[in-house]
């Protein structure tokens, strides 16, 4: 691709970021990968538009304060650290954990830090955004009862107010990740390879990390802080996704294997969604299971020796029958798990 078209591709991703910056953070997401893509691929100055759209339609839309300062590092930090990870080739899982971070720390402090620095509860502006907008808005659209209910969710923020922000962090850094690769995909680059989801599994200390997260939460219900239930909450969910995913990942295994209808697997994902969060739990119980007996691995390894056993009596029939055994190059095995780990690997192909 010429430097003139990749000039009008930063130029129109410049104008997008302005004004989804202003209207929609959702449809910014894919300004924002494409973003992390044109500097990791094409050079760091393709991606300073971007930057400068957002920092333009925000401070042109919206009153500077501090929670539009620290959104606005978020996005700029954000754009920097996924052009780094593309860049360099890094491991998906950091991608996914700093973007996931940054995010976080950023939309947290965006609705606590003011209140904090004045001596108030941290989710007080929280509580305040949500009346005076979702609840106007929701007034003039449903009925009085809907409205009502949507009241009660008030005395909720408290406890639920990092549980949301992180819930909602860990699925943008995960589209984030899988946007870049759609921007490899449509400009036809090589990106790090990522496994098959069916292959995905979480490291051996992840149970570990169970321990801890529920120490934590008894601790602060030893130590009767205010926030109890939104530690709690909040290490829940993270345990719970991590788990679930994993669970899903083995599900989907068993189906590949298995050689099942493509349909179940459709099944598989819509009453994952449909019965949230039941579907959560169940499936983070599968996950767990799983971390506990690694039955993928045990699957793996006895095709892989059944497969050997079979090689081996195909030889000795052939070298009975022949008196010799011809050598033939294995074939490269299209469904086996890619590695992540190790150094760059394939590079771009430019056109």
């Amino acid at each position: 691709m010429n430097t003139v078209k990749r000039i009008i591709i930063c130029g129109g991703a410049a104008v997008l970021a302005g004004v989804f910056s202003v209207y929609s953070h959702i449809l910014l997401l894919p300004v924002i990968a494409l973003a992390a893509y044109m500097g990791s691929e094409w050079g760091l100055p393709f991606s300073l538009p971007v930057i400068g759209g957002i920092t333009a339609g925000m401070l042109i839309a919206f009153t500077p304060d501090l929670a539009l300062c620290i959104t606005l590092a978020m996005y700029v930090i954000l754009i920097i650290t996924l052009t780094v990870y593309a860049k360099k080739r890094l491991p998906h899982r950091y991608g996914l954990l700093a973007a996931a971070a940054i995010i976080l720390l950023g939309t947290y402090l965006a609705l606590a830090l003011e209140p904090m620095l004045a001596g108030q509860p941290p989710y007080l502006k929280a509580v305040e955004l949500w009346e005076q907008s979702y609840l106007n808005a929701a007034s003039a659209a449903f009925s009085a009862e809907s409205v009502k209910l949507l009241e009660g969710f008030t005395a909720l923020i408290p406890d639920f107010l990092m549980f949301c922000c992180l819930l909602s962090a860990e699925v943008q850094g995960l589209a984030l990740i899988l946007l870049i690769m759609l921007w490899h995909k449509v400009f036809r680059t090589r990106p790090r390879r990522m496994a098959k989801f069916r292959y995905w599994r979480l490291p051996k200390t992840a149970l570990a990390f169970i321990i801890i997260a529920a120490a934590a939460a008894g601790l602060c219900y030893l130590l009767r802080l205010e926030q109890a239930n939104s530690v709690a909450l909040t290490m829940g969910l993270i345990v719970i996704s991590m788990f679930a995913m994993q669970g899903l990942a083995f599900l989907r295994f068993v189906l590949e294997l298995s050689e099942a209808p493509k349909g179940l697997s459709w099944l598989l994902w819509g009453g994952a969604v449909l019965f949230l969060p039941y579907s959560l739990i169940f499936l983070s119980l599968v996950g767990i299971r799983e971390q506990l007996k690694n039955r993928r691995g045990y699957i793996m390894r006895a095709i892989k020796e059944k497969l050997l056993r079979a090689r081996a009596q195909s030889q000795a029939d052939e070298y009975a029958k022949y008196g010799y055994i011809r050598e033939e190059k294995e074939p490269k095995e299209e469904n086996a798990a890619p590695e992540e780990e190790g150094g760059k690997d394939e590079g771009s192909e430019k056109e």
